[in-house]
């Protein structure tokens, strides 16, 4: 069983569901510290994108690093490494980072320890299109549709999910295009294979 996995995908993607599909099993289980940056990092919504991304991807380095090994069970984090990267591609294609600050994140990337399985939930780009319209619409993460505003524009999902595509065949990523019953045995079968096998 693999005792870390960290679940990414462009947001509005239907991690969130999956995560918690997947917390119904006593087999899995959520780390037990994480940090909001909009509700406990009240200056985060004025930093620069570039400063977002390179706090964004120290803290998706540093979680799983955290991450104590619970017997018999597989803590599933929420976003990793791989967010960052597939991000970070779609600012520095938009033109939201410079060429220079897209280099120095690269930088980093490129030079990352090993890390953690990746669950990488990809719907297709309507699809996500379509769910990310109705959790907006339902209102439920007000500040974070406010902030992000820009990175809800199709321009941009289109542009992320290039990037996220360009990942989905790295050793130790398992990418799959949905969260439903049967997507969700596929990553219950992978994430008990054992490590060493992954």
């Amino acid at each position: 069983m693999k005792h870390c996995v960290c679940v990414s995908g462009p947001h509005g993607g239907g991690k969130t569901y999956l995560i918690d599909k997947l917390l119904t099993d006593d087999r899995f289980t959520d780390p037990a510290v994480d940090i909001d940056f909009l509700s406990e990092f009240g200056s985060f919504r004025a930093l620069e994108d570039w400063e977002r991304s390179l706090l964004r991807l120290y803290h998706r380095i540093v979680m799983p690093q955290l991450i104590e090994p619970v017997p018999g069970r597989c803590v599933l984090v929420s976003r990793g490494a791989a967010d960052s990267e597939a991000y970070i591609e779609a600012y520095a294609r938009l033109g939201w980072i410079s060429g220079d600050q897209h280099k120095r994140l690269r930088q980093i990337i490129d030079h990352l320890p090993a890390q953690p399985p990746t669950l990488l939930l990809l719907p297709d780009l309507d699809l996500n299109q379509q769910r990310l319209d109705g959790r907006i619409a339902q209102r439920v993460r007000g500040d974070r549709d406010t902030v992000f505003r820009r990175e809800d524009q199709p321009e941009f999902l289109t542009t992320l999910h290039q990037a996220f595509a360009e990942l989905a065949d790295r050793p130790g990523v398992l990418t799959i295009h949905d969260n439903q019953p049967a997507q969700i045995t596929e990553v219950i079968d992978w994430i008990l294979e054992s490590e060493g096998h992954a």
